[in-house]
């Protein structure tokens, strides 16, 4: 579980190349609690066990309000050893965060080629605007998530409110399709009021274990994702 100020959204390593000229590419996503201005959000990585530990930075790419975006630029190339162990370090405001999976580290491998947070993480949202083209009139709301494939029965979707939780709703999310050789999966959410107006709210990202009634929540770092002032969310 990450510590409340910063979260893995994905990553997945791409492999490329034959006879013999294997490569494997590293990309990495990062969402991070916007509590200060300068921040410095690093990889700690290293590309086989027993390796030298190392960083390299992340590159900032957007602000959503109360949270950052950022992400591995230019992608790392591992060559014909694909094995990546990692965790992410946050430093801001004179403290440091580490989202390093509970302790576990995060680890991708030919087998395993992707990996989300906690378990579950928006990947985004938006709003759907109904009438003729340019529409201020919200007619419903549509997104992806980030699914960990590491049981088979699960339920996913957003928790949604657009009265301050005086009452909610749950759009649940049907899958789309595996990513990460398998280990990691696409989930796809929407609904269309048209033409009743749709009420824009906040809303937090749920995956359930049906089996065994537990739920994993990707809640921007206790905030939720308020969608009333944006269109789209990432």
């Amino acid at each position: 579980m990450s510590n409340g100020f910063v979260r893995l959204k994905s990553a997945s390593l791409g492999l490329a190349g034959g006879a013999g000229q294997l490569h494997s590419y590293l990309s990495v996503w990062v969402k991070v609690k916007n509590v200060a201005y300068l921040k410095d959000v690093q990889l700690h990585y290293r590309g086989e066990r027993g390796a030298i530990w190392q960083d390299t930075p992340l590159t900032w790419k957007g602000n959503y309000g109360n949270y950052d975006l950022f992400a591995l630029e230019p992608t790392l190339d591992f060559g014909g050893s694909p094995f990546v162990e990692f965790a992410i370090r946050y430093a801001t405001g004179g403290a440091t965060y580490w989202d390093n999976n509970n302790g576990a580290n995060f680890f991708l491998t030919p087998a395993a080629t992707g990996v989300t947070g906690d378990n579950v993480a928006l990947n985004f949202v938006e709003l759907v605007f109904g009438g003729t083209a340019g529409s201020s009139y919200v007619t419903g709301i549509s997104g992806e998530i980030l699914v960990n494939n590491f049981f088979y029965h699960k339920s996913v979707g957003i928790r949604y409110s657009d009265n301050a939780w005086l009452t909610y709703q749950d759009i649940g999310a049907s899958y789309s399709a595996s990513l990460g050789g398998g280990s990691l999966e696409r989930w796809l959410y929407g609904r269309n009021t048209s033409p009743q107006a749709f009420g824009a709210g906040e809303f937090a990202v749920y995956l359930q274990n049906t089996e065994t009634g537990q739920y994993f929540w990707d809640n921007n770092f206790g905030q939720n994702y308020d969608i009333r002032n944006r269109y789209r969310l990432e």
